[in-house]
């Protein structure tokens, strides 16, 4: 008797223990997917950034420029929009795209979840432009097609916009390479329509 409860409390431990590495799974998925959502936008990668989105009525909503619904609609607002019909950035332009306090809840389902972070945006439209410096915290909602995670509805509400003037000075090359104490090798080559080095993806 004392083995046959042994044996199912083991199973009831090992069953627990399962849902809770699914869960943390999840949790990981979810947050590559936003961490990835913030590279591909800051680059204008368009394709890429639209393969995160789920298909069906998934939607974007950024500020008060109102919701998109539906892939094709998402696609052209990032392209058309975001993006001012370019398919990269221009020489010098910054528009970093931090991803932030990410808080995951996963549902008792395993198929839908929600998450919510902050964004920290440094943009620019080029080489001596005024920055502008944005902040805002996105609701986001996820869904799991064909055992993969997606964005199923994109909201974010800024707290502010500022623009920031007098960084004229601003250096995209780093600095060179020592002299007295030279390197074995030298830096890898900046892009020359960046203006700076663009550093690819190792995923």
């Amino acid at each position: 008797m004392d083995d046959e409860l042994d044996a199912k409390t083991l199973l009831a431990e090992i069953a627990a223990l399962r849902h809770e590495v699914t869960r943390l799974r999840d949790e990981a998925e979810i947050r590559q997917l936003q961490y990835r959502y913030g590279y591909f936008d800051e680059h204008f990668e368009w394709d890429r950034l639209i393969e995160l989105f789920a298909d069906g009525d998934c939607s974007v909503e950024i500020g008060a420029r109102g919701k998109y619904v539906g892939k094709a609609r998402v696609e052209r607002f990032y392209r058309e929009i975001i993006g001012q019909s370019r398919a990269r950035l221009s020489r010098n332009q910054i528009y970093n795209h931090l991803q932030l306090q990410m808080v995951i809840t996963v549902d008792a389902d395993g198929r839908h979840a929600k998450g919510r972070s902050r964004a920290l945006i440094q943009g620019s439209r080029g080489e001596g432009a005024a920055m502008l410096w944005a902040e805002g915290v996105y609701e986001n909602t996820f869904v799991k097609q064909n055992g993969v995670w997606k964005i199923e509805h994109m909201y974010w509400a800024p707290t502010f916009y500022a623009n920031v003037t007098g960084i004229e000075s601003i250096q995209f090359s780093g600095v060179l390479a020592s002299e007295t104490f030279p390197p074995d090798a030298p830096a890898r080559p900046v892009d020359p329509e960046l203006g700076r080095t663009l550093v690819p993806y190792h995923y």
